[in-house]
């Protein structure tokens, strides 16, 4: 079986211009640009993230909203018959738990994943375990956005 060739024809709920335009939202919000990231591996993770993001926020997965000059990020896990994530704002609270979050000795990928984790679990609230339990889309969604939040 030529897995190339697997594709999946779906009806999304938002356009592609309505994601990018939430997107666009939060990026403008925290002033993400790709071209002033330090890094090439920063700039990496924004490449890989946006799409994945754009496809969650086209399926209803996801919900980038400002309010009262406040962003509001809503993440639908499962099927939706659970509570969403309110994904608070990005604050120095939040980065200070993400700070003390890594270990000496570990791999730069795993240390990247556990700030992420602890990042995103600060952010919702829910702490850090709630994230680890994540799966599958879910866990990849949240990835994506704790990505974009580290290169900041």
């Amino acid at each position: 079986m030529d897995f190339r060739k697997i594709t999946r024809k779906e009806e999304f709920q938002f356009s592609q211009e309505v994601a990018e335009d939430q997107l666009e939202t939060l990026f403008r919000h925290y002033e993400i640009y790709e071209d002033e990231m330090g890094t090439e591996a920063e700039k990496q993770l924004f490449r890989m993230s946006y799409p994945k993001l754009v496809v969650a926020i086209r399926r209803g997965r996801l919900q980038i909203l400002k309010e009262d000059d406040k962003l509001v990020i809503e993440q639908i896990v499962g099927k939706g018959d659970g509570p969403p994530i309110i994904y608070k704002e990005l604050s120095g609270s939040a980065r200070i738990q993400d700070a003390s979050s890594g270990e000496m000795g570990e791999s730069m990928e795993v240390a990247r994943n556990k700030r992420v984790y602890s990042l995103m679990g600060s952010l919702s609230g829910l702490g850090m375990s709630a994230m680890i339990n994540l799966k599958g889309n879910d866990l990849s969604i949240m990835e994506c956005l704790g990505f974009l939040f580290l290169s900041t």
